[in-house]
């Protein structure tokens, strides 16, 4: 995600801040875990955002293969509110037939 992005979603939930009053984020495709930093950028923004505007900003959730998913990983998504995390399976690659 470049900057450019990141901006335009910061700009886009604030142009509907007088219409939401609470907001969830879902963390998914590709693999968010290989951008750990940009999803704490953009929490921190809509956090701050969220905050300034009295809009509740509950836990998140995240979609995840779970390759990168580490201990280390977790306490960071733990520390972003991340309170739900949905490891996918592909039981397809790598499967061996009867």
């Amino acid at each position: 995600m470049t900057p450019e992005v990141e901006d335009a979603a910061v700009a886009f939930v604030d142009r509907r801040t007088r219409e939401i009053r609470s907001m969830s984020l879902s963390w998914f495709g590709g693999e968010p875990t290989l951008r750990l930093d940009i999803i704490e950028r953009l929490v921190g923004r809509l956090g701050k955002l969220c905050k300034e505007k009295d809009i509740s900003f509950p836990a998140m959730s995240m979609i995840t293969n779970g390759y990168l998913l580490t201990s280390d990983v977790a306490t960071v998504l733990k520390g972003l509110n991340i309170t739900s995390v949905q490891v996918t399976l592909d039981a397809h690659r790598g499967a061996r037939q009867p």
